[in-house]
């Protein structure tokens, strides 16, 4: 299935937009300071590919990729974990022929990433991400540990308390 196909599907769309809606921001955080400091990276990053964009749902990249923020999905690099259905590992952006012609590929903003995908209710809705300044080799326990916390990263779409107002 194309890139677009497979991001546009209105089944996926939905649970991305529910999952970017309930995702419990403090968790989320959490999840993101743990891969890089479980996979010693330089940033991390939970990310959802909507209709819009990649929205960033927490970031340790905050100048980069705040919370709420939105990159144009042509930019995106996530969007090839959905795409794939599968982790993505990139050594070197800027010969990656997925992402070579990116604005972070180009720039040097991203050189090596790992992403994995956060999968609720049967629908890859993002991905949990890492990555570093310069090439990395990423490891198959590197895969293991992000898959890891790309779990708890689901879990954290569902583990939101919505309290009212008037309580």
């Amino acid at each position: 299935m194309q890139l677009e196909q497979t991001i546009n599907r209105p089944e996926r769309l939905g649970q991305a937009q529910r999952y970017a809606a309930q995702t419990a921001r403090r968790e989320a955080q959490r999840i993101v300071l743990l891969a890089i400091e479980y996979l010693n990276a330089d940033h991390a990053a939970i990310n959802v590919i909507t209709q819009d964009g990649q929205v960033t749902i927490s970031s340790t990249d905050v100048a980069v990729d705040a919370p709420g923020a939105i990159r144009p999905r042509e930019q995106s690099w996530c969007q090839h974990v959905i795409a794939i259905g599968d982790v993505l590992a990139v050594r070197e952006g800027r010969s990656h022929a997925l992402v070579a012609g990116t604005e972070p590929a180009i720039s040097g903003e991203v050189a090596s990433y790992l992403g994995y995908p956060i999968v609720v209710q049967g629908e890859i809705v993002g991905a949990l991400c890492v990555y570093d300044d310069l090439p990395r080799e990423w490891t198959e326990l590197d895969s293991r540990r992000l898959g890891q916390l790309a779990e708890a990263a689901a879990d954290a779409g569902k583990t939101t308390t919505w309290i009212s107002p008037n309580t």
